[in-house]
């Protein structure tokens, strides 16, 4: 556990910097933004890798845990060094992505050079979703199923205790994110652009379908993951079944593991769906190039 509880958070914080390094460009962009947003980058990681230092190596090394003062709503039980790995989110989609789009236009959306002729297919994408109806309605019936358990726990006789009471309840808030974020997602896919070559040519309309049909699966399924471990930790909290001795490193170990699972298939599906946007905005260019 020793080892996981150092190298998991660095891991997490040190990401979103591999991540934007594997995007570095030997050709140089004229961007005057590059230099600042990587800038940024370095100085946020820095800082988020600095707190965790000052935080856990004095108690992890010397048993001395800082965050011990502070009220157990702050930590939720755990030592606060280890929710550090939090500052992930923040550290790629605030500063590594930015970063990414700056040095890589290509694989933006809107953002590659159309040319002088611009083209684009005026077919209604409402109907070429690739997500079934129901699919739309799966996460309402998790948060459903999990405010029920709530409900149900709520008015047994004895009182759901406060520790357990607050984790569930904040389990289930993180859980209707799902509410919102996946039909988002699903309108702001079917709205990006997609520019045509002067020829309407059938091969990049078939790179565009492809695109938007593995896009959606891998967001809606990132998203459908999150919000079951979600519920199921909420459930785990409000049935007490976490309620004895030596909870906490379960919760950090298992709360850990499903961190780093999304975040590191984020990092792995973003880099993947954006190389393959890279290839469409390449295929496009050719096959708008005039013909010698």
């Amino acid at each position: 556990m020793l080892a996981f509880d150092i190298l998991f958070p660095l891991f997490m914080l040190l990401s979103p910097s591999g991540f934007a390094l594997l995007y570095r460009r030997k050709d140089a962009v004229d961007d005057p933004q590059i230099p600042r947003l990587a800038r940024r980058l370095a100085i946020y990681t820095l800082f988020a890798v600095g707190a965790f230092v000052v935080l856990a190596i004095p108690r992890l090394v010397g048993g001395q845990d800082w965050s011990a003062k502070l009220p157990w709503f702050m930590t939720l039980g755990q030592p606060l060094d280890q929710w550090l790995w939090l500052l992930f989110f923040p550290l790629w989609f605030g500063c590594a992505m930015p970063l990414i789009r700056a040095m890589r236009p290509e694989m933006v959306a809107g953002r590659a050079p159309l040319g002088d002729v611009r083209v684009a297919s005026l077919v209604s994408r409402r109907n070429l979703d690739s997500l079934p109806t129901w699919t739309l309605w799966l996460p309402w019936v998790l948060w459903v199923l999990g405010f029920g358990i709530y409900l149900w726990r709520f008015f047994q006789p004895d009182p759901i205790p406060l520790r357990s009471h607050t984790l569930g309840l904040l389990m289930l808030g993180i859980s209707s994110l799902g509410l919102l974020t996946v039909p988002m997602l699903r309108l702001g896919l079917l709205n990006e652009p997609e520019p045509m070559d002067p020829g309407q040519s059938e091969e990049l309309a078939r790179a565009y379908a492809s695109y938007r049909r593995w896009k959606s699966l891998g967001l809606y399924s990132l998203c459908l993951f999150l919000q079951v471990s979600m519920v199921v930790f909420a459930a785990c909290f409000l049935l007490g079944w976490l309620e004895h001795e030596g909870w906490g490193e379960r919760i950090g170990f298992f709360g850990g593991l499903v961190g780093s699972v999304v975040g590191g298939s984020a990092g792995i599906f973003g880099s993947v769906i954006g190389h393959q946007r890279g290839k469409i905005e390449e295929l496009r260019q050719r096959l708008s190039a005039p013909s010698a």
